[in-house]
C-alpha cells in the first residue's frame, strides 16, 4: 500500500544532464503570495567549500574574479585562488620576490584589461599569470609614491586610471599608460579625509568616496573637487563614518555605515530612507554595522553586516529577508560576521564572514524543502509524510505515518496537529494516516493504515468512524484504506488494501466489490494502489498484483486491461493521454484515442530512454502538461514538447532519494507536492531548479612523469608543449569555471594525430578533471571541454597542442643521412654494374664461339629428356590406374565379404533371441562382436585410401569406456588363453565411465595394441591399464613379450615395417596395424609413446584427451550399502590378483587377499564368506576345499578355454578371465541372496529408454507433406507428446508466437515460407522478448549435403535428423534434446507389444526395415499407418512424377531439385528404397549442374517407379486382406 523506507540511508545520486533549456526561472515572491510559501521561498541553501578546498585563512575580506573565471579569495592570512576542484594559495615567501609582499590582503580588483591587482596591508601587487606569480609595487626608489602605505580599496575610475584608497594616506592614483603611480590625493591635495573606506563610478564617471571619518565625499567626471556630505553639510548625513557604497541598477546611491544602518541618499534631496535594525521588528535591516553592499545581476541588494548575517533588500514591502547562522541547519549561512559580497558570472553568490565562504545561485534555487528540520517546517510532528489534501482556502493538510495530520495555515504560516486519541469517541484511533480528502462540501475525510476510515464534517472536530465488520457486508471490507476519492452526487469510492473496493452513497450506504476467480468482469486484484476519475462516470484503478482496471460505475463491471506489469502505483488521466507508473517497467502512456478503442499498448519510459529509476509512484502533470513522476531515485519530468527526461535527486535539494507511493498532490494553483521519509518537497513547475550556464575552461596544471610543472614552462615559443619520444607520459588537469555545484561539474575529451583527420569521440571523464596519457610521436591537439552541475555544455573547446619527438633514428637529421648513403650505395652499384657490363661484352665474345658447339649438345640432351618425359607420364598414367584398381579391388573384396558377414552377425542375433544357457549366450555374443569387429575392419579397408591421405573423418559422441574396455579385452581372451598367456586389466576409480569421442577408432586402436602385445608374446601375462591424469585418459598396453630395441621405435609406426625383418618370419602380420593406429591417435590430438627392452617386453601408453558429456549418469556398480557375507580372494597370479583388487575397489568392496595355507591355519576367516579363487590355486588344494564347503562359497576364476571338470565336480559357480565389473558384482549380490534386490536397484537407475519412459512435452511439427505428417505425429503421440501441426513456416512463426513449446521439428523445404526463414524469425522473436530459454529446434530434411547441415546450424538450429526416420531416432532426438520433459512409466502402463501374425514377404524394390518401423509403430498404436502413407505416396506420386520428368527433360534445374526432394522424402516413409536413390541422385546433380536430362536414366527412373508403385500395392493387399 505505502513504499515507506523509514530508517533507510540515503546515497546521493548523480545527477543526469539536462540539454534543454526550460522557460521559467525562479522569479521573487508577489505582496500577495501566501506567507507559508513566501517564508519557504526565502529557505535559501547555502554550500560551503569542502574540505578538499581549504582556504589560508577564516577570515574573508573580499572576493573576485578574473578574467579566465578563476575566483580570488583574500583573507588575513593569504590570497587564494579557487578553480571548483583546489584552491591554490599565495603566501608571502622572503626569498621568493614574485611571492606576495604580504600575507594581510584587504581587496582584490580586476580591471578593464583583465589586469588582477591585489591591496594588502604591505602593498599592492599585480598578478601576472605567465609566472603563476606578483609584480610588487614595494620598490621604494621606483615607487616612492606609496612606499609603506596601508591599503583598503581599489577602483577604476575611466579608462586609464585605477584609484588606490588607503587607511589614513587619501588615495594613490595610478596611470595605465605609464604603468606607474602619478599623484596621491590626500588632504595635502584638498581631499576631506585620508581614511578611505569605499570608492565607486557611476555610469557618467562621477566618483564618490565614503570615509571613517569625513562621511560621503563626491566628485563630478573630470573634476578634482570634492564635494563632502556629512554630519554638519547642508544636506547632511546621520553619520560620518561609512563603510560601503553601492550605485545600483536605478543609479540610487546606498551607503553602509559603521554603526548607522543603510542610508539611501540623494545628492539634491539627501537621505531618502535610514533603515536601522529593530529587536521588534523581524523584518529590518539584520544590523546597523554594515560592511559590503551589493546587488546581483537580476537587480536583489544584499547587505553584509557586521553580526546580524545577510539581509535582503524586498522591493515589495520595504523590509529585509535575513539569512543567519543556526547550528542545526548544515545548509545556513556558514557565521553572522559578514564581510563581503560578490556574484560570478555563472549567478553563483559568494559571501565573505570571519569563518570561511557561503554560496548560494539564486537562479538555480532548489526544490523548497519542508521538514522538522528547516525553519518553516520546524513544527511538523514528523518527517515520514504519507499523503495530502488542501482546503478550499489553501490550508495544507499533511498526513505522516505514526503521528497523525499536520494542519498548515497558509496565511499564518503555523503548523496544528490532528493526532489519534485510542479509547476516545470522536477521535482519530490510529495515527498511520494512509491518505486524505476534502471534499467538495469541506468536509475531511482520513484514511488509517489499521483503523478504517474516518469522517469530519466541515465546521466540526469529531470523527465518525467507518470500520469493517466481518459480520456486516454493509460495513467496509478492509479496515485498511489506501485511497478515498469523490465521485459525485456526494458518493465515494474507497480503496483499500486487501479488501478491494468500497462505494459509499450520500446517505451512508455501503457497497463492496471485491476480485472474483470466476467473473473475468470483477475486479483483478484487491490491494488498491490509487484511483483517478475516468470520466463518463467511470475510474480508473491501479492494483498491487493485478494490474490496471476500467469501472464502469452503471454497469458495476470491471474491465481487466491488459498489461505487462502487473503493480501499478498509479494513474493519471490527462487530456491526450493515460499515464500509469509501475514497479519494474517505469511509466506507460497511451492515447485517449487507443483507450476508446481498447487498444491497450503502452508505451513505456524507463532507465533506458533516461529516467533514473524503473520503480515509480506518484504521477502530476503541470499546467503546461509536461509529466511529474516521483520515484525510488528522485523526481523526474518528461517534457511532451520534445520527451526529454530530467532527473533531479538531492543535490536539487529533494528530501532523499526515495518517496512514499501515496505522498503525491496538485493544488489549486498548481503547486505539486511530493512527500518521503524526510519531509516533503514543494514546487510550481515553472520555477525549476536548473543552472543554464555555460562555463569557461582553463588549463589548472601540467604534470610530465607525474611530476607537477609550471604551465608557464609546459609551452614552447610556438605555443606547443614539446615532448622527447620517453618523455610522453603526462596528464593534465583542467576546470569548468561554474561554481554552483562544482563538484557535479562533468568533463569530456578527445585528441587528434597529425596520422589521422578524424577526431575520436568525445571520451567521457565524469566528474574527474583530470587526464593522464601515454603517446608516440606525431603532434597531437588535444581537446577538452566542461558542463556544468546540470550537464550544459560549454561552447568553449579547452586545446592543448602536443608535439612528441620521435627518437633519434627516425629524427629528420636521420632521414636525410639514410638519404645519402642509400645514394652513395646506389652510385657504388651503378660504376660497378658499368664494369661488370664492360666484362660481360668481352667474355660475350668468347661464349659465343662455344654457343655453337653447346647448342648441338643442348638438342641432344632435350631429345633424350623428351623420352624420359614421355616415359614419366605412361609410369604415372600406370600408377593412376593401379592405384584406381587397388581400390576398385579393395570395395569389390569387401563387398563380397560384407555379405557373407551379414548373415554371420544375423543369424549370431538371432541365435540369442532364443532360449541359450549363460555360457551360450557368452559364446554366441563373442561370434556377434567378432563378426562386428570383422565388418569394422572391413570397414577400415575400405578407409585406407582415406587413411593415406590424412582424410579421417572422426565422429564424436557419447559412449561408455568402461565396457569398451571390458569387451575388448573379451574378445580378445580366447587368444590369450591359447597361447597360456594371463591377460588383466585395471581401471583407476577416478577414471570416467562416459566419455564423448569416437568409440569406433578408439576400439581399433586399442585392438591393434592387444593384438600386437598377444602376438609377440609367447608366455607370461599382459596388463591393460587405464588411468586419468589432468583430463587425459592413459591407456597402456603392457607385455611381456620379445621388446623392442630402442633404434627401431619410430621404425614400427611406418606403414609394412616391423622391428626386423625375422620378425614378419617368426610371428606374421603385414605391419600396417600401427601405422594406421599412430594416424588415428594424431587425428585424435592424442599421442602415443612405446617403452620396451628386448627380451622383457614392451609397453604403449596412448595419452587421449577427453570431454565429458553434459548429461550426468547414475552408476550402479555400488554395492556397499547391501548386507553382505565377507569377501576372500585366493590367487598367486599377480595378474589375476591385480584385476581383482582393481574391481573391488571399483565396487567399493572390501576383499582380503589371502592363500589356502593361510586358512589352513585358521579357517574362521572363511566361514560365510564368498571366497574368489584362482582356477590354478583351486586345483592345487581341492582336497581342502572339499572340506570347508559346508561353512563357504567359492566362485573359481578361469581362462576361457581352460576345463572346467573339477570345477563342476564341486558343484562351484565360475567366471572367466579377464573378469567383468558387472559379472563380479553379480555373483556377489548371488551369495548374499540379493539378486532380487539387484534387479530392483538396477531397473531403478537404469537409463530411462522408449520402452520404460514417455515425454511429457509439447512439441511442434512443421511439416507441409500429409503422409509425414502422419508418421511424425503417430510416433509422437506414441511418446506420450502433445503435437500440434504447422504446414508451413509462416504457421510455425504464427503458433510459437501464441503457444511455448518444448520442442520444434522443423522442415527445410516448404510453400509460402521454408524452415531456414521460419528459425530466423523465431529467434528473433525470442531475443526480442526476452526469453529465459530458447526453444530447441530440430531440422527434417531428405537432403544430405553438409553445406546443408552446417547452414541449419549457423543460423540457431540445434540439430538435424535426415528423413525417414524410424521410432528409436526419434526418441532418442527428443532424450538428447529435452531430457528433462522425459519421465518413466510403470510397466503396467507400458502397451504389452503385440507381434505381427503374419510374416510378409519383401521384393526388392521395397526395403524391409521401412516397413516393420512402421509396423511395429502400428502395433504399438493400433492405427493402420503404412495404409495411410501408401495412399498418400500414391496420390502424391500421380502428380509429381510427370512434373519431375518435364522438368528435367526441359533441364529447368530449380524444379527438378524441389520436386526430387519432396518425392525423396515419402518415397523413403514406404521404404521404396531404390527409387529413393535415383531420386536422390537427380536432386545431387541438379544441385552440382551436371546433367538431369539424360534420356536413359529418366527411362531407368520410370521403370523403377512403376515397378516399386506396383509391389506397393501387392504388399498392402498383404497386409491388410
Amino acid at each position: 500500500m505505502l513504499a515507506l523506507n523509514k530508517n533507510k540511508i540515503f546515497s546521493v545520486i548523480s545527477l543526469f544532464s539536462i540539454s534543454f533549456i526550460f522557460l521559467g526561472l525562479m522569479i521573487p515572491q508577489t505582496a500577495d503570495a501566501k506567507l507559508f510559501y513566501d517564508k519557504l521561498s526565502r529557505d535559501i541553501s547555502f554550500s560551503q567549500l569542502n574540505e578538499r578546498h581549504t582556504l589560508s585563512g577564516p577570515v574573508v575580506n573580499d572576493i573576485e574574479q578574473d578574467i579566465q573565471g578563476f575566483i580570488w579569495i583574500a583573507t588575513q592570512d593569504g590570497l587564494n585562488k579557487y578553480d571548483g576542484q583546489k584552491v591554490t594559495h599565495y603566501y608571502h615567501d622572503p626569498e621568493n620576490q614574485s611571492s606576495l609582499p604580504g600575507s594581510w590582503i584587504v581587496d582584490i580588483f580586476s580591471d578593464s584589461q583583465g589586469n588582477l591587482w591585489v591591496a594588502g596591508e604591505s602593498g599592492i601587487s599585480l598578478y601576472i599569470p605567465e609566472i603563476d606569480g606578483f609584480y610588487n609595487f614595494t620598490d621604494s626608489k621606483e615607487h616612492e609614491l606609496i612606499t609603506g602605505l596601508k591599503f583598503r580599496v581599489i577602483s577604476q575610475v575611466d579608462d586609464n586610471t585605477i584609484w588606490f584608497g588607503t587607511r589614513n594616506s587619501g588615495i594613490a592614483v595610478f596611470d595605465m599608460t605609464q604603468s606607474k603611480f602619478t599623484a596621491l590625493i590626500d588632504k595635502k591635495s584638498g581631499l576631506q579625509s585620508n581614511k578611505i573606506m569605499d570608492i565607486s563610478v557611476d555610469s557618467e564617471q562621477n566618483i564618490y568616496v565614503a570615509t571613517e571619518d569625513a562621511g560621503l565625499l563626491y566628485s563630478l567626471s573630470k573634476s578634482s573637487f570634492f564635494q563632502s556630505f556629512n554630519l554638519e553639510s547642508a544636506i547632511p548625513l546621520p553619520t560620518n563614518k561609512l563603510r560601503s557604497l553601492l550605485i545600483d541598477n536605478k543609479k540610487r546611491l546606498w551607503l553602509g555605515s559603521i554603526n548607522s544602518g543603510l542610508i539611501l541618499f540623494d545628492l539634491d534631496k539627501g537621505v531618502l530612507q535610514h533603515l536601522q535594525t529593530s529587536i521588534e521588528n523581524p523584518y529590518s535591516i539584520c544590523s546597523n554595522s554594515i560592511n559590503d553592499i551589493y546587488q546581483d545581476k537580476d537587480g536583489y541588494i544584499y547587505i553584509a553586516t557586521d553580526s546580524g548575517g545577510l539581509c535582503e533588500w524586498d522591493e515589495n514591502s520595504g523590509s529585509f529577508i535575513r539569512y543567519v547562522h543556526n547550528d542545526s541547519n548544515n545548509a545556513s549561512l556558514i557565521d553572522d560576521r559578514v564581510l563581503s559580497l560578490f556574484q560570478d558570472r555563472g549567478g553563483v553568490l559568494w559571501v565573505g564572514t570571519s569563518l570561511g565562504i557561503s554560496k548560494w545561485n539564486r537562479s538555480v534555487n532548489n526544490f523548497q524543502l519542508v521538514n522538522s528540520k528547516t525553519p518553516t517546517g520546524r513544527n511538523l510532528s514528523s518527517d515520514i509524510i504519507t499523503s495530502f489534501a488542501e482546503a478550499e482556502n489553501g490550508d495544507l493538510y499533511v498526513g505522516t505515518w505514526g503521528e497523525g495530520i499536520n494542519v498548515i495555515d497558509i496565511d499564518a504560516s503555523t503548523i496544528s496537529h490532528i493526532k489519534a486519541k485510542p479509547g476516545n469517541d470522536g477521535a482519530l484511533q490510529d495515527d498511520r494516516i494512509t491518505t486524505l480528502l476534502i471534499d467538495s462540501k469541506q468536509n475531511l475525510w482520513v484514511g488509517t493504515y489499521r483503523a478504517g476510515l474516518y469522517f469530519r464534517k466541515s465546521g466540526n472536530n469529531k470523527f465518525i468512524q467507518y470500520q469493517n465488520d466481518p459480520e456486516d457486508d454493509s460495513t467496509l471490507s478492509s479496515n485498511q484504506i489506501s485511497k478515498i476519492m469523490e465521485i459525485g452526487n456526494g458518493n465515494l469510492a474507497v480503496g483499500t488494501w486487501g479488501g478491494g473496493i468500497n462505494i459509499i452513497t450520500s446517505s451512508g450506504d455501503i457497497q463492496r466489490f471485491l476480485h472474483d476467480e470466476r467473473d473475468k468482469k470483477s475486479l483483478s486484484n484487491n490491494r488498491i494502489t490509487h484511483m483517478v476519475d475516468g470520466r463518463n462516470n467511470t475510474i480508473w484503478i491501479a492494483t498491487r498484483g493485478g494490474g490496471l482496471n476500467h469501472f464502469d460505475l452503471a454497469t458495476k463491471e470491471f474491465l481487466r486491461v491488459p498489461i505487462d506489469s502487473t503493480e501499478i502505483w498509479s494513474v493519471l488521466l490527462t487530456d491526450k493521454h493515460l499515464w500509469i507508473s509501475t514497479s519494474d517497467k517505469g511509466v506507460g502512456k497511451i492515447s485517449i484515442q487507443d483507450v476508446k478503442a481498447e487498444l491497450f499498448d503502452f508505451d513505456y519510459i524507463g532507465t533506458k530512454q533516461g529516467l533514473e529509476s524503473n520503480f515509480t509512484y506518484g504521477l502530476l502533470a503541470d499546467e503546461q502538461g509536461n509529466i511529474w513522476i516521483s520515484t525510488s531515485k528522485g523526481i523526474s519530468f518528461i517534457s511532451l514538447d520534445n520527451n526529454r527526461i530530467s532527473n533531479f535527486n538531492t543535490i536539487n535539494g529533494l528530501q532523499s532519494p526515495d518517496f512514499n507511493s501515496s505522498a503525491f498532490f496538485q493544488g489549486q494553483d498548481g503547486r505539486m507536492f511530493f512527500g518521503g521519509s524526510n519531509g516533503f518537497n514543494t514546487f510550481i513547475s515553472r520555477h525549476l531548479p536548473v543552472n543554464l550556464y555555460k562555463p569557461p575552461i582553463v588549463l589548472t596544471e601540467y604534470r610530465r612523469l607525474n611530476e607537477s610543472i609550471p604551465i608557464n614552462r609546459a609551452f614552447n615559443s610556438e605555443g606547443n608543449i614539446e615532448l622527447q619520444y620517453d618523455q610522453a607520459n603526462f596528464g593534465f588537469s583542467f576546470a569548468a569555471l561554474d561554481f554552483t555545484k562544482p563538484d557535479y561539474n562533468l568533463y569530456q575529451y578527445r585528441y587528434s594525430n597529425n596520422n589521422s583527420n578524424d577526431e575520436s569521440n568525445w571520451i567521457d571523464l565524469d566528474n574527474s578533471n583530470q587526464v593522464s596519457l601515454n603517446l608516440t610521436d606525431g603532434y597531437y591537439v588535444i581537446q577538452v571541454r566542461g558542463s556544468n552541475n546540470d550537464g550544459i555544455w560549454s561552447d568553449q573547446i579547452l586545446e592543448v597542442p602536443v608535439l612528441v619527438n620521435p627518437p633519434i633514428y627516425r629524427s629528420l637529421i636521420a632521414y636525410l643521412t639514410y638519404f645519402w648513403i642509400v645514394v652513395f650505395i646506389a652510385y657504388r652499384l651503378f660504376t660497378m654494374a658499368q664494369r661488370k657490363r664492360l666484362k660481360q661484352i668481352e667474355h660475350s665474345l668468347e661464349l659465343e664461339k662455344e654457343v655453337s658447339l653447346r647448342t648441338s649438345e643442348l638438342e641432344l640432351a632435350n631429345n633424350q629428356l623428351a623420352v624420359a618425359v614421355e616415359e614419366t607420364s605412361k609410369a604415372k598414367d600406370l600408377a593412376i590406374k593401379a592405384a584406381q584398381a587397388k581400390s576398385n579391388f579393395l570395395a569389390i573384396v569387401s563387398h563380397e565379404i560384407r555379405t557373407p558377414m551379414n548373415s554371420i552377425i544375423g543369424m549370431s542375433e538371432l541365435l540369442l533371441t532364443s532360449e541359450l544357457n549363460e555360457n551360450q549366450k557368452r559364446y554366441a555374443n563373442a561370434v556377434s562382436r567378432a563378426g562386428e569387429s570383422l565388418l569394422t575392419l572391413i570397414n577400415d579397408i575400405l578407409d585406407l585410401s582415406k587413411i593415406e591421405s590424412d582424410k579421417i573423418e572422426l565422429e564424436n559422441h557419447e559412449f561408455d569406456f568402461h565396457a569398451l574396455i571390458e569387451e575388448l579385452l573379451f574378445l580378445f581372451s580366447v587368444r590369450a588363453s591359447e597361447k597360456d598367456l594371463e591377460l588383466g586389466y585395471s581401471i583407476a576409480t577416478e577414471c570416467p565411465r562416459y566419455v564423448m569421442g569416437d568409440a569406433h577408432r578408439l576400439r581399433q586402436v586399442v585392438s591393434n595394441l592387444l593384438n600386437n602385445a598377444i602376438k609377440f608374446t609367447s608366455k607370461g601375462s599382459i596388463n591393460l591399464e587405464v588411468h586419468y591424469v589432468n583430463k587425459e585418459i592413459q591407456i597402456s598396453v603392457i607385455d611381456t613379450g620379445i621388446g623392442i630395441e630402442k633404434e627401431h621405435f619410430e621404425k614400427i609406426f611406418n606403414e609394412f615395417q616391423q622391428a626386423d625383418s625375422t620378425t614378419t618370419r617368426n610371428f606374421g602380420g603385414t605391419g600396417l596395424g600401427l601405422s594406421i593406429t599412430r594416424k588415428i591417435i594424431d587425428q585424435m590430438s592424442a599421442k602415443i609413446e612405446v617403452e620396451s627392452a628386448l627380451g622383457e617386453g614392451t609397453t604403449f601408453t596412448v595419452h587421449l584427451p577427453v570431454i565429458l558429456p553434459l548429461k550426468k549418469h547414475v552408476m550402479v556398480s555400488k554395492v556397499e550399502d547391501l548386507s553382505m557375507r565377507p569377501i576372500l580372494l585366493v590367487c598367486s597370479n599377480n595378474t589375476a590378483a591385480k584385476m581383482m583388487r582393481n574391481t573391488f575397489e571399483r565396487l567399493h568392496v572390501s576383499a582380503l587377499l589371502t592363500t589356502i595355507d593361510e586358512l589352513r591355519i585358521d579357517t574362521s576367516p572363511a566361514t560365510n564368506a564368498l571366497i574368489f579363487i584362482d582356477h590354478a590355486d583351486f586345483l592345487l588344494n581341492r582336497a581342502f576345499i572339499s572340506t570347508t564347503l559346508d561353512i563357504t562359497d567359492y566362485c573359481v576364476l578361469l581362462r576361457t578355454t581352460e576345463k572346467a571338470d573339477a570345477v563342476n565336480e564341486f558343484g562351484l559357480r565360475r567366471i572367466e578371465k579377464p573378469i567383468r565389473l558387472e559379472t563380479v558384482r553379480a555373483e556377489i549380490l548371488f551369495a548374499s541372496n540379493a539378486e532380487e534386490e539387484m534387479f530392483e536397484n538396477t531397473r531403478e537407475v537404469s537409463a530411462l529408454s522408449e520402452h520404460n519412459s514417455r515425454f511429457s512435452a509439447k512439441i511442434l511439427l512443421v511439416e507441409d507433406v500429409v503422409a509425414n505428417q502422419d508418421v511424425a505425429v503417430t510416433m509422437l503421440e506414441m511418446f506420450g507428446c502433445e503435437v500440434d501441426i504447422a504446414g508451413n513456416g509462416q504457421l510455425a512463426v504464427d503458433l510459437t508466437q501464441k503457444n511455448r513449446y518444448d520442442l520444434i521439428f522443423m522442415d527445410l523445404h516448404m510453400p509460402v515460407m521454408d524452415g531456414l526463414t521460419a528459425t530466423c524469425i523465431i529467434r528473433e522473436n525470442e531475443k526480442s522478448t526476452a526469453q529465459s530459454s530458447a526453444v530447441p529446434i530440430i531440422a527434417l530434411t531428405a537432403g544430405v549435403f553438409d553445406e546443408e547441415k552446417g547452414l541449419c546450424l549457423e543460423i540457431g538450429m540445434n540439430d538435424f535428423m535426415l528423413k525417414p526416420f524410424n521410432a528409436s531416432q526419434l526418441f532418442s532426438m527428443i532424450a538428447e534434446h529435452i531430457p528433462e520433459k522425459q519421465i518413466k512409466i510403470s510397466s503396467l502402463d507400458i502397451p504389452a507389444s503385440v507381434v505381427p501374425n503374419k510374416t510378409i514377404e519383401l521384393d526388392n524394390w521395397i526395403d524391409a526395415d521401412a516397413v516393420e518401423s512402421i509396423r511395429e509403430i502400428e502395433v504399438r498404436t493400433g492405427k493402420k499407418l503404412y495404409l495411410r502413407v501408401a495412399d498418400s505416396f500414391t496420390t502424391v506420386m500421380a502428380e509429381q512424377m510427370p512434373a519431375l520428368l518435364e522438368a528435367c527433360k526441359s533441364n529447368d534445374r530449380t524444379t527438378a531439385m524441389e520436386l526430387a526432394h519432396a518425392m525423396k522424402s515419402l518415397s523413403g516413409n514406404v521404404g521404396t528404397m531404390v527409387f529413393t536413390q535415383l531420386l536422390l541422385a537427380i536432386e545431387t546433380a541438379a544441385k552440382s549442374n551436371q546433367p538431369i536430362d539424360d534420356t536413359e536414366k529418366l527411362e531407368e527412373l520410370e521403370n523403377v517407379f512403376e515397378n516399386s508403385l506396383r509391389s506397393l500395392h501387392i504388399l498392402v493387399e498383404k497386409m491388410y486382406d
